[in-house]
């Protein structure tokens, strides 16, 4: 299938392709998008983009000039909107991830913690996860997009600062304590 705008052909996607990661399911990013509701679905993506180029284009290349550049030079095929019909509108402030709780405060080598939060990357999306006790990548597994099973990496006991970090930035240090382990005498 195939899309005709403006004399020109275009190639029609793959079902599901575009800035929501594997087809069907799932998000690359949660920045770039003009308000909250239009992370929801692609389809609502667009719908926000088109009202947004109309009533406040300066808000939609701030948010993200590719998608300004696309709705300006393909949808509206050049067409800029009269002075007349702009409204200053609140784009949605850039995120990053935020770890709200952990499963234990505190915990020996490579025991499984929990981290809980937003704005992580689902197991679906086309995005990523990084999960770090005091800057040591650990191994983890994304549940859901709030919830991660992570492993305590082997370092040394004393606090270290739980980060997640995913192509949207860096969480601030949630505070974990490594202990030693109960069984070890010496």
């Amino acid at each position: 299938m195939r899309a005709t705008v403006g004399g020109r052909v275009y190639p029609a996607p793959a079902p599901g392709a575009g800035v929501f990661g594997i087809p069907g399911i799932g998000l690359r990013s949660y920045n770039g998008f003009v308000s909250e509701y239009a992370r929801k679905t692609a389809q609502e993506d667009f719908a926000e983009c088109c009202e947004y180029y109309w009533l406040d284009p300066d808000a939609l290349r701030e948010a993200n000039p590719a998608k300004f550049a696309f709705i300006r030079d393909v949808v509206f095929e050049g067409l800029v909107p009269p002075s007349a019909a702009r409204v200053d509108r609140d784009v949605t402030a850039r995120v990053r991830p935020i770890v709200t709780s952990l499963g234990d405060s505190e915990d020996d080598q490579y025991a499984h913690v929990t981290v809980r939060g937003t704005y992580f990357m689902g197991p679906l999306d086309g995005g990523f996860n990084a999960v770090r006790y005091r800057g040591t990548k650990t191994l983890h597994i994304p549940v859901s997009r709030s919830t991660i099973h992570s492993w305590v990496p082997g370092i040394s006991t004393g606090q270290a600062g739980v980060t997640v970090t995913t192509q949207d930035g860096t969480s601030d240090p949630h505070p974990f304590k490594v202990t030693k382990p109960w069984w070890k005498f010496w």
